[in-house]
Formats: C-alpha cells, sequence, structure tokens
C-alpha cells in the first residue's frame, strides 16, 4: 500500500498514472464551496480530465491512498468580515485501512510519500 500525501492535484495525477498497478482511493475531503478557505475549482478540473484515462476495473494486488496536504496549512489572520468557509478537512478514521483489514488483505507494507 502507498499513501501519497502530497497537493492534491499532484496526488491526483500521480495516482491516475499508477492506476494501471493499484487502485487509486481519493481522500480528499475538500468541501468544494465557492468562498473557502482552499481553492476546489483546479482540483476538480484534475478529477474530471484524470477520470477519462483510468483503466477499467479490475482487481489489483496494491492500493494507493491520496490524502490532500493541504489540509493542515495554517490560515493567516483572518480579517474581520472575511466570510470565507473552512473546507480544511483531516481525513478520518473510518476513510483509512484499520490493521486488521491491511492484514486480512495481505498488505505487508506502508510507503508513505509526502512533501511539506
Amino acid at each position: 500500500m502507498c499513501v501519497l500525501d502530497l497537493q492534491p492535484t499532484l496526488g491526483v495525477q500521480v495516482a491516475a498514472r499508477l492506476a494501471d498497478a493499484a487502485h487509486p482511493v481519493l481522500v480528499l475531503p475538500r468541501w468544494p464551496y465557492a468562498e473557502a478557505i482552499l481553492p476546489t475549482d483546479e482540483l476538480l478540473a484534475i478529477l474530471i480530465a484524470e477520470a477519462s484515462a483510468l483503466p477499467s476495473s479490475r482487481r489489483l494486488p496494491n492500493a494507493l491512498f491520496v490524502l490532500d496536504s493541504e489540509r493542515s496549512r495554517a490560515i493567516p489572520f483572518r480579517e474581520p468580515g472575511d466570510h470565507r468557509a473552512d473546507n480544511r478537512f483531516p481525513p478520518a478514521s473510518f476513510e483509512l485501512p484499520d490493521l486488521a483489514t491491511l492484514r486480512a488483505r495481505d498488505i505487508r507494507r506502508i510507503h508513505h510519500f509526502s512533501h511539506a
């Protein structure tokens, strides 16, 4: 199993390129709201563009989880009247497999890649 904790558009692009070898699992709980802290337009465009290049569904032995590294980005001081929604969310525990699930799927190693 591989975990990509990257800027989400890069993570989606990498996952799409590796989709022949590993199931891409996107854990990107970035709410697509027009007035939000984290933008969503570019991410939505990449998701749509990459979806057409994905291979047909079949069972693969590997999984590739994509996380949003910007979910913990600090917000600079917000001026009074800044009504942007805070759409940064950490992944919930139920969104990632637990140890029992990993062992049941014979996953023995986890590779974590992140970019600060």
